[in-house]
């Protein structure tokens, strides 16, 4: 016998559900689903893959099934709140399965289609309505759904909210709920802002928590594979290789890296899609459905994309690319490992994902072993030693006691940058970092030659001409400077009106002499690229984005000549000046508010990515200043 008799659910329920192959109830149905039939609020603690939309629909279905009423023209009797399209639609499909046969009128709402058909259904009134975000307060604004008929709240994956940037818009959502309801908090874990939401939505409610992330992390058999980046395709064209693997979901960071490694699987002749935000939604879908169907051997998915993929008997998951918040991998290696089964996940890691691997160990308690028996294996650490003592040697035999006092204050000055971009400017870190830098200045004022100049750029990729300030120490053969220049101007791309532009730059530099004029410079620099984004950027007329902000921290390299006089007069010419990006800290996700779906975060991924990656250079680059 089903164990879903026990709960006293409707007859048709529990035949659908047994016909989904489901007989016992998973640990987070068996908590959830009693006190949830008694009309309790729920605080439940669950990842994806547990079981947790049967565990909140099926009350939801079985109440409304045996309690009909005469629902008004644009009210509904619940509201599912869910992050991402993928997952609404994948909640709507098991609601519209378990409730066959009981007349209930649904609906799922979401941004990137046509509204008119979501206008419709909710003008003839609905029993279960599922919902993102952005798409349901478009729908308030224009006063198309009404919510005094309410009786169930769910909100669903709310850390998964917090982490994308809709926790206003859900505040918002709340606020004008009824106060007599019933409210279902469901999160896989409990940061300190969705604990609060809890305390203030929830009355007296049962707290149930099943199936840790740790579980999840045990049924998996883990493997990094340390690789080159260039040979990434072919890595994995090897792991295709094995037959035993006929549904396999990739990761990737972007959307574009997503089709272009779509392409490369057609060439190998492995049937592959992808799915991304910048793909209608009927692509979406019909990729996913081929998924299932096995029709597709390959899905390669972004994060943001991939919430909500639930397909039975994924065999492996591989992360071409690690996540960049290291709790995302516990949910992409929860798709080969659902309601309770095992499963295989690869990782490919680069050497300069040290540090960030280290995080995903630390996240999920345990160590990922190297798998070395595999073809393109690098052995990263002993790589990684040579290079070290390499710049140990060199920075023991050139750095001085000046370049460090400078190194400390750019150091000094990016990490103030980030304090106040994050709003954090009467924190005890920003107090300390104001303290430093009044010290590092006057160590600074120390140095015994300052310049100040104008300069132009003659052809620069980025920027067609730029003015600054700099300040230097001069010795016979070496010049230490500091220098700061900034530019504003207007761009037009095919994309997107962006409007007002403004990028800086912030240079350290040392400049070696060969012989009384010509020099060669190297050192570091940051950038930071400031754009005010027009409403083409984000496909519509809604965008409250004002503001898109990008630094990128590089290495700077470049030769020319610097002619000083007595009367302190200097004239400098910088024949080529090469910058190239190491690292991008993105500050765009504090700007990303009442979006109707996520696909504004790729859009930001893939410009922050090109940023990243396309090194840009200065020649003939002039300036005249003043020593004093």
């Amino acid at each position: 016998m089903s164990q879903f008799k026990s709960f006293k659910l409707l007859e048709s329920i529990v035949e659908q559900v047994t016909l989904k192959g489901y007989t016992e109830a998973t640990p987070i149905q068996e908590k959830s689903i009693p006190p949830l039939m008694e009309g309790n609020d729920l605080l439940g603690i669950a990842q994806t893959g547990t079981g947790k939309t049967a565990a909140f629909s099926l009350p939801i279905i079985n109440m409304f099934g045996k309690n009909k009423v005469d629902i008004e023209p644009k009210c509904t009797r619940s509201l599912i709140l869910t992050p991402t399209r993928e997952l609404a639609s994948q909640i709507m499909d098991n609601i519209d399965y378990y409730s066959k046969g009981l007349e209930l009128k649904t609906k799922v709402v979401y941004g990137g289609v046509g509204r008119q058909a979501q206008v419709d259904a909710l003008n003839s009134g609905l029993d279960i309505l599922v919902a993102t975000p952005g798409r349901l307060l478009d729908l308030i604004a224009t006063c198309d759904v009404d919510f005094k008929q309410l009786e169930v709240f769910v909100l669903d994956e709310a850390d998964s909210m917090l982490d994308m940037g809709f926790f206003s818009d859900v505040q918002s959502i709340i606020e004008r709920l009824p106060m007599k309801r019933q409210t279902i908090l469901f999160s896989a874990t409990m940061p300190a802002k969705i604990e609060e939401l809890g305390q203030n939505i929830l009355k007296d409610p049962k707290k149930v928590e099943a199936a840790p992330e740790s579980t999840t992390v045990d049924l998996v058999d883990h493997k990094i594979y340390n690789i080159e980046k260039s040979n990434k395709v072919f890595s994995l064209a090897e792991i295709l290789s094995n037959s035993d693997y006929q549904s396999v979901l990739i990761f990737c960071k972007t959307k574009f890296g997503a089709d272009i490694l779509v392409e490369n699987l057609l060439k190998l002749q492995v049937t592959a899609k992808s799915i991304h935000s910048k793909k209608p939604q009927t692509e979406r879908e019909l990729a996913l459905q081929d998924f299932k169907d096995g029709k597709v051997r390959v899905l390669v998915a972004t994060d943001v994309a991939a919430r909500g993929i639930d397909v039975d008997n994924i065999s492996l998951v591989i992360n071409y690319n690690l996540p960049e918040d290291p709790r995302n991998y516990i949910h992409r290696i929860g798709r080969t490992a659902r309601a309770g089964k095992t499963g295989t996940a690869i990782s490919f890691a680069v050497e300069n994902d040290k540090v960030l691997l280290k995080s995903i160990e630390h996240i999920i308690g345990k160590k990922i072993p190297v798998e070395t028996n595999q073809p393109f294996h690098k052995n990263f650490k002993s790589a990684l030693k040579k290079k070290n003592n390499k710049a140990k040697a060199k920075t023991k035999k050139k750095r001085s006691s000046y370049m460090k006092k400078l190194i400390s204050l750019y150091l000094m000055l990016l990490s103030s940058t980030t304090v106040v971009a994050s709003n954090e400017t009467d924190s005890p870190k920003a107090i300390k970092l104001v303290q430093e830098l009044e010290k590092a200045s006057e160590e600074i004022a120390k140095f015994k030659e300052w310049g100040v100049y104008g300069s132009f750029a003659y052809l620069d990729t980025w920027l067609p001409g730029k003015l600054g300030i700099s300040g230097s120490y001069n010795t016979d053969k070496r010049d230490y400077e500091l220098a700061f220049q900034t530019a504003s101007y207007s761009l037009d791309v095919v994309v997107a009106d962006l409007g007002s532009i403004t990028d800086q730059r912030l240079h350290l530099t040392t400049r070696s002499y060969k012989g009384d004029t010509f020099n060669i410079q190297y050192g570091l620099y940051m950038n930071t690229f400031e754009a005010k984004l027009g409403d083409d950027f984000w496909g519509g007329a809604n965008s409250t984005v004002d503001v898109l902000k990008i630094q990128t921290i590089g290495i700077v390299w470049g030769f020319g000549n610097r002619w000083r006089f007595d009367n302190g007069l200097t004239i400098g010419a910088d024949w080529l000046r090469i910058f190239y990006p190491l690292t991008v800290l993105d500050q765009s996700d504090s700007f990303l508010k009442n979006r109707p779906d996520s696909s504004e975060k790729d859009d930001v991924e893939d410009l922050v990515e090109a940023i990243s990656n396309i090194p840009t250079f200065t020649i003939a680059h002039f300036e005249i200043g003043y020593r004093f």
